[in-house]
């Protein structure tokens, strides 16, 4: 009798991956989170690779998806109201720079 229970292959990535995933969603205004979501879509798509049907893959990739898009979503807004260079031009069409 056997004790022994193997877990399936990219079970850990996958978890991995869903933790990353979660962090970068915390964290998605600071820098680090680009780098967790990355890392987080990366092992996620390993796990399929690796034959990973469950659920926690799909969390993973899409929290780190959803942190990168937090992430941008934040950084364009923030070019749009500093008018960061001749982002406002984009921003706010037609209106003179010397305006705004």
């Amino acid at each position: 009798m056997s004790y022994h229970s193997e877990e399936p292959m990219g079970m850990s990535k996958a978890i991995a991956s869903m933790v990353l995933g979660i962090l970068a969603l915390v964290l998605f205004l600071q820098l680090a989170s680009i780098l967790l979501a990355v890392i987080g879509i990366c092992l996620a798509v390993s796990a399929r690779r690796d034959g990973y049907t469950g659920g926690m893959a799909t969390a993973g990739m899409a929290c780190s998806i959803i942190a990168l898009v937090l992430f941008a979503a934040c950084v364009g807004c923030s070019m749009c109201s500093i008018g960061f260079g001749n982002w406002g031009y984009f921003c706010a069409p037609g209106i003179p720079p010397a305006i705004w």
